[in-house]
């Protein structure tokens, strides 16, 4: 791969642009240079092109990559699924590998076609118990666009940060081998659960995906933390400031990633003419295309949304590192600034040097529209990181109990229990700010625990006294988790539900009554947080006992969502007879999915003639909203009624399978998939061995993202 370096620089008023094979353009005219860049840019970049994209086809255009691992949020219902999506893409990899956002053209509309903008499925997760975070489904042609941009760019993208990565500990520093063995952990855990001679694990192979690229030693911030590097910078520095940005992905300006890539807001603007010629502007227009037009913020969620991120937190980086030197101050002399997506761990000998590089990241900051958040500014004199000292207490605590759990004479006992719960209760006291972290810790390490735990109580040989520790587990478990409800320690509670279900068949007994009481008394305490808890539906679908049907409504009236909608009619449809049963809850939801229609309708005039070949129109408004995962999935679910199936049908009939506007190839690939409505991206069919296939598929290769 032709890696193209380049370093801008000023001596004796001459403008230098310095190629890696150390021939030099002299600009003597300062406005010159920008174009001068341009050209060269164009060139070497086909030279680029050339000879890496070779590498680029995924395998043998077995997989397209960035598709699968890079654009959605990790917090959706498991049952929603890209699989199909992505393999009908591969099905059509001759449309898809001619699809270029490249070109030098003047006239921009192919591009503007390529980059039209769709509406993200925007929703709240539970961030702490008093505060709610965005989160962003993209849509399926923005989900393209990412995967395109990636695959196209993914050189630029890694040589960006090679050039200017000075302070983060987390960018591309290449690409991944994309596939991640699958874990040992994993098969033994699935092989407790399902039949093993059922399984052909090698079918999964495809599912363990790493992340795009190579992030580095520390895909996640517990790895800094744990790292002989930290230790170092113990020993170095005896201060360490931490900072970070309020909002930072909702107070990215997008046009600031162009500013950013030039190095200059002003050279940037003078070649706004030809800005989707080059790699920053198209990702500009990208981030804004798969956001709704906007250019205030960026998509909450997928990785893809970190790496813009980095674009622009790399150039805030390097005018922090430019502006301490004038002030006299050197890096890893004077001080070493660890950056982790925003957060800033700046250490320092002295308290004086902290103060002053405090106030060099505020004044950069704001050239790039960016603030400080003061309130959660930490000062630390070292030992550092003094607030996740909770760490060896609740070890401690966990060492206790499953000590208490090992004794070879357990009996009907609660006191190893009820001292772990007096333990948690002190700590969370104690270091109440870290509570999030502290539950999540627990649950992992129970979950991490959880096999070796259930096989040192079978060796009790008393089947009413493993199932009373059985049950007293689930007890602990549905405890812990109250003070943290989150999308991913649901996730691993279900599973250890799930494994602690299955034993009981070992001991002729059954958990069903005992899940169901405890996880609907779990769903109505936490209604308020229901999205973090679609997949206690989900799970709640194979369990003999029926959710209340006036429950179930309550839940759609408080949450009209595509989520909500999905989860509950995934339930109602595996259940035995569940539209018989839940007709009221039928009901509800084919009120709502009216409602969506209706507006659909009047916002975008889809009661026109048929969609124009040539451009978009109204059709082309609906089918790039944020109504189309609603009304396209449900379509094929099997509840909707007669009267809504028919509304849709007007719709659909309208349709254009294919536009002939140049450019709009990727949106033809959109169309040819969702054609007939016929392919939802949730999985209705989803039995219970896939969903815990999937479920332990997100917990092993979590441990990778961040």
């Amino acid at each position: 791969m032709t890696q193209v370096n380049i370093k801008t620089t000023f001596k004796r008023r001459f403008y230098i642009l310095i190629l890696h094979s150390n021939k030099a353009v002299f600009c003597k005219d300062p406005t010159l240079l920008a174009t001068t860049c341009h050209i060269l840019y164009i060139i070497l970049y086909n030279i680029y092109i050339d000879n890496s994209m070779k590498k680029v086809n995924n395998l043998e255009n077995k997989i397209i990559a960035p598709l699968l691992t890079d654009t959605l949020p990790s917090e959706i219902p498991i049952i929603f699924s890209i699989k199909t999506f992505h393999d009908y893409i591969i099905n059509h990899i001759e449309e898809w590998n001619n699809i270029d956002f490249r070109g030098n053209e003047k006239n921009s509309n192919r591009k503007m076609n390529l980059l039209k903008f769709s509406i993200p499925f925007s929703f709240l997760v539970n961030k702490n118990n008093s505060e709610f975070r965005k989160i962003d489904l993209v849509h399926p042609l923005g989900l393209l666009q990412m995967a395109k941009f990636l695959e196209q760019f993914n050189g630029l993208i890694v040589n960006y940060f090679d050039q200017n990565n000075v302070f983060s500990i987390r960018v591309p520093l290449g690409l991944n081998n994309t596939y991640k063995k699958i874990p040992k952990k994993y098969i033994e855990e699935l092989n407790w659960v399902l039949t093993p001679e059922k399984e052909d694990n090698n079918s999964d192979r495809d599912k363990f995906l790493r992340n795009y690229f190579n992030l580095g030693a520390f895909p996640r911030i517990t790895d800094f933390y744990k790292s002989y590097y930290l230790k170092h910078l113990e020993q170095k520095y005896t201060y360490l400031t931490k900072l970070d940005f309020s909002n930072c992905f909702d107070r990215i300006y997008t046009h600031s990633i162009d500013w950013a890539y030039y190095g200059s807001k002003s050279i940037a603007k003078d070649n706004i003419s030809n800005s989707l010629s080059r790699f920053s502007g198209i990702l500009d227009k990208l981030t804004q295309s798969i956001n709704y037009n906007e250019t205030n913020g960026i998509v909450v969620g997928p990785e893809f949304s970190r790496t813009v991120a980095d674009v622009v937190l790399c150039r805030i980086d390097n005018l922090i590192y430019d502006e301490s030197l004038k002030e006299g101050y050197v890096h890893k002399r004077d001080y070493e600034i660890i950056r982790y997506i925003d957060d800033y761990f700046i250490f320092t000998k002295n308290f004086t040097t902290a103060e002053k590089l405090e106030g060099i990241v505020n004044k950069v900051s704001i050239k790039y529209k960016m603030n400080v958040n003061k309130s959660k500014k930490v000062v630390e004199r070292k030992p550092f990181l003094r607030s996740h000292l909770w760490v060896t207490k609740v070890k401690d605590a966990l060492e206790k109990l499953l000590n208490f759990l090992k004794k070879k004479d357990l009996g009907f006992y609660k006191y190893g229990y009820n001292n772990f719960y007096d333990d948690i209760r002190l700590i969370i006291h104690e270091y109440e700010e870290h509570s999030v972290y502290i539950i999540s810790y627990i649950i992992s390490t129970l979950e991490n625990k959880i096999i070796y735990i259930i096989n040192d109580l079978l060796k009790l040989n008393d089947n009413d006294l493993i199932y009373y520790h059985f049950s007293r587990i689930l007890d602990l478990l549905m405890y812990i988790i109250g003070f943290s409800v989150k999308y991913e320690n649901v996730l691993k509670v279900n599973r250890i539900t799930i494994l602690l279900q299955k034993k009981t068949s070992v001991i002729e007994k059954n958990m069903d009554d005992l899940i169901y009481k405890k996880y609907f008394n779990f769903l109505k305490y936490n209604s308020d947080k229901f999205i973090d808890l679609t997949n206690v539906i989900i799970l709640l679908t194979f369990n003999n006992n029926n959710l209340p049907r006036e429950f179930l409504i309550e839940i759609l009236k408080r949450n009209e969502s595509y989520f909500s909608l999905s989860v509950i009619t995934y339930y109602i449809i595996n259940k035995k007879d569940g539209c018989i049963y839940y007709k009221s809850v039928v009901d509800e939801i084919n009120v709502i999915v009216e409602k969506y229609i209706e507006q659909a309708i009047k916002r975008f005039s889809v009661n026109i003639n048929k969609s124009d070949k040539g451009k978009y129109d109204g059709i082309d408004g609906f089918l790039l909203s944020d109504y189309f995962y609603i009304l396209h999935d449900l379509y094929s679910s099997g509840i909707l009624n007669n009267k809504n199936l028919g509304e849709i049908n007007k719709i659909k009939s309208k349709i254009s399978t294919k536009k002939d506007a140049k450019g709009m190839e990727l949106y033809n690939l959109f169309l040819g998939y969702i054609a007939n409505f016929d392919k939802p991206f949730m999985d209705w069919e989803a039995n219970f061995d896939e969903i815990f296939k999937q479920s332990l598929i997100r917990k092993h290769k979590s441990k990778f993202s961040y």
